[in-house]
């Protein structure tokens, strides 16, 4: 077995071992949680050597921390894209301070107030990124950037993008040198 499959193995057993927390009705989630889990069930008499041991619930906590975030970011995106009531935008879960992550349903008054603020900032730096791209897309139109066509019109080069991807040249940034 090649050392993709046995990654995506492990990966599937803390899926697993992450929708048993869920299923079972748990509050909170953690990447430690899930490692120690799978370690239990790999290795339950503790026979492997600990240093073999630890090193194993190294990479299993970082895979299970890409799995909670997953999760997290999924019902995020779902609630993004819905249009539905306000209580159908909410989440399941929510981080609650390092890997963990919490059921709403148990949030203290102080872990909504950090996500209300957690999202409240992330919706800040989104609206600022939005109108900074903005803002550069309509610079461009007014110093006709562009051709016709769509493709940057910059003299000398050919930067439609099938010759970008087969070359591998970049158009240079009209704000080369601006800091």
């Amino acid at each position: 077995m090649d050392t993709t499959n046995r990654g995506e193995r492990i990966a599937q057993m803390l899926r697993k071992e992450f929708y048993e927390v869920i299923d079972g009705g748990a509050g909170r989630v953690s990447p430690q949680m899930l490692s120690s889990r799978l370690l239990d069930t790999l290795d339950p008499e503790h026979e492997v050597h600990e240093l073999i041991r630890h090193g194993c619930d190294m990479e299993f906590r970082q895979v299970a921390r890409k799995i909670c975030s997953a999760a997290h970011n999924s019902a995020q995106s779902q609630a993004e894209q819905s249009e539905m009531f306000a209580e159908d935008m909410l989440q399941v879960f929510y981080p609650v301070g390092g890997d963990e992550y919490c059921r709403r349903d148990l949030l203290t008054p102080q872990q909504y107030e950090h996500n209300e603020n957690r999202l409240e900032k992330e919706g800040k730096i989104k609206l600022q990124h939005s109108r900074v791209l903005r803002e550069e897309r309509i610079l461009k139109l007014n110093i006709n950037y562009w051709n016709e066509d769509g493709t940057v019109r910059i003299p000398g080069q050919n930067c439609s993008p099938a010759h970008v991807v087969q070359n591998g040249d970049h158009a240079p940034s009209i704000f080369s040198g601006v800091k």
